[in-house]
């Protein structure tokens, strides 16, 4: 008979990730997003967890370094077990108009264009900020916008 002894995966998020971006597993919260336990893993296949979701419109916006402690303890524990400090930075960025064409309102901003002629590319009305600084550099460099034809 053969045992395969599965590991377990603890983490707790101690302070950087923005606001509506829980730790979950799939696609269930636990522990108000603070923490979360999987038993999932072995050497030959790791376990994971995934950090996704929609940053709340209320987000701190920039750079972030985000602590997560993890551990291996089969109680769930991240003060027990082998033991890891995780830290990484999460960028949040806000896209903002530049400006060019005439403002119509804090979310418009509008160009005439004479018949025939082509639109410039969307990335030219659009950039991002932190809430301080703005600039294209934080577009990723196969960013691509586009516009949609509307149907009628």
């Amino acid at each position: 008979m053969i045992i395969i002894q599965l590991g377990k995966i603890n983490i707790k998020q101690i302070s950087g990730l923005p606001a509506e971006l829980p730790l979950k597993d799939g696609n269930t919260v636990i522990n108000n997003g603070n923490t979360l336990s999987k038993t999932s893993g072995s050497e030959a296949n790791p376990a994971t967890a995934t950090i996704t979701g929609t940053v709340a419109s209320n987000a701190t916006l920039g750079t972030n370094v985000v602590t997560l402690k993890v551990s291996d303890d089969a109680t769930g524990s991240v003060d027990k077990g082998n033991q890891v400090t995780l830290k990484f930075k999460v960028k949040t960025y806000d896209l903002d108009f530049e400006d060019r064409g005439t403002r119509v309102d804090d979310n418009t901003r509008s160009d005439v264009l004479g018949l025939n002629a082509q639109s410039l590319d969307p990335n030219y009305y659009l950039t991002t900020t932190d809430g301080t600084n703005r600039g294209d550099g934080n577009f990723g460099s196969d960013m691509k916008f586009r516009y949609l034809k509307r149907k009628y």
